[in-house]
């Protein structure tokens, strides 16, 4: 059975390089509902056919979600979660449609996470081919804004994921191929001041630059970043004024903070909000608005015993997997959080994601693809306990 799934797999690497052109060269940012929708529905009408009952959940600003059910014939429940949207703007296909050059593949979205999507797929599609008494019930949610903080589908994720013993999430896997077991938080925030304009040269002691303020404020955020606690805070966008001769009136600041654990989650809230409630000039009004986007994903006795489950099934086609920590967030962050045993970075492997140059190793399309399959059907087969 194991042979015939890794078989049937390796036989469909032209059909799955054929199907990744058509996503790779179909936009689908964030906020362009249409492109989003597009690559949804071709997934979906390709999982249809594999047996599963959809749920479409519209969507108004954004894409769709798409929520995929098939009941097993074994005991094990299993999520599996993708998105389908990317961060690029609506013409960036046409200007760098997909693309092979020797072992890699470019475009658009090739990397994160187009080729995840085709390697979920087609994972399916030989479970569902060579061995559907070997499967469990198997949920699969494509989300469709994930690239912004999934602001519309994290309850949809929650409530899934409360339903099973593991989650895989197909975000691209490391540059090493390593498969991802601990996460980064993510805090967003924006900071805004508000000052009293004056003319800069006749009358300046009448204004209150809230530029001045922010800078003062930017200095301190910096300061509470520690690199050796895996602590970040970085001002990534600024602005503010109107005109150079004028005391500026207003001024604002976009905030990301990452950290390891709860507990510094809690501290940090603490002293964001105590540096943004002091002024340091007399008379500026402060807002500082946001919060925690993503938990941070710990590792649990329960992601210990599944990746040990999916490492095995690594050595059974070949390939030695590692566990990384990387500091980018994912959907697996709100799994993990819930104390679900979640393993993340289960796509293939490539690089420079979100860039220019993002690209994919073709030869691990088929890879990645084996060892989702094999995964799956030894969570169907014993199931995990959560803990």
């Amino acid at each position: 059975m194991i042979d015939n799934i890794l078989r049937y797999i390796e036989n469909k690497k032209e059909e799955m390089l054929v199907l990744l052109q058509t996503l790779v060269n179909i936009d689908s940012g964030s906020r362009f509902k249409m492109g989003v929708d597009r690559v949804g529905n071709i997934i979906s009408s390709k999982l249809e056919k594999e047996g599963f009952n959809i749920e479409t959940i519209k969507q108004a600003e954004y894409g769709n979600h798409i929520v995929a059910k098939k009941i097993g014939k074994v005991k094990g429940r299993i999520l599996i979660l993708g998105h389908m949207d990317t961060v690029f703007p609506e013409g960036t296909a046409k200007k760098r449609p997909f693309k092979i050059q020797g072992n890699r593949a470019y475009g658009p979205g090739v990397n994160d996470m187009k080729s995840g999507l085709v390697t979920l797929l087609y994972a399916l599609k030989s479970l569902n081919t060579e061995c559907s008494s070997e499967s469990g019930n198997i949920t699969v949610m494509l989300n469709s804004n994930e690239e912004i903080g999934s602001p519309t589908s994290r309850p949809i994720i929650e409530e899934e994921a409360k339903k099973v013993d593991a989650v895989f999430v197909i975000e691209p896997a490391q540059s090493t191929g390593a498969v991802v077991t601990r996460r980064k938080g993510i805090g967003i925030f924006k900071l805004q001041i508000t000052g009293r304009a004056a003319h800069a040269g006749n009358n300046p002691s009448d204004g209150i630059s809230a530029i001045e303020e922010l800078a003062h404020k930017i200095i301190e955020f910096h300061k509470l970043s520690d690199l050796s606690s895996g602590i970040t805070v970085n001002v990534g966008v600024v602005g503010g004024g109107s005109m150079h001769n004028v005391v500026a009136d207003q001024a604002f600041a976009d905030i990301d903070l990452r950290i390891k654990t709860k507990e510094q989650s809690d501290e940090m809230l603490k002293k964001l909000y105590e540096i943004a409630g002091k002024q340091t000039l007399p008379g500026v009004k402060i807002s500082l608005t946001g919060g925690i986007n993503r938990p941070p994903m710990m590792k649990t006795q329960g992601t210990e015993l599944l990746y040990s489950l999916v490492e095995e099934e690594g050595k059974v086609i070949g390939l030695k997997l590692n566990e990384a920590f990387p500091g980018g967030a994912s959907d697996g962050n709100f799994t993990a959080a819930l104390g679900i045993p979640t393993i993340d970075g289960m796509g293939p492997v490539g690089g420079f994601s979100h860039g220019e140059n993002e690209y994919l190793e073709i030869e691990t399309v088929t890879e990645r693809c084996k060892l989702l399959a094999l995964s799956i059907v030894q969570v169907s087969r014993k199931g995990l306990t959560k803990v």
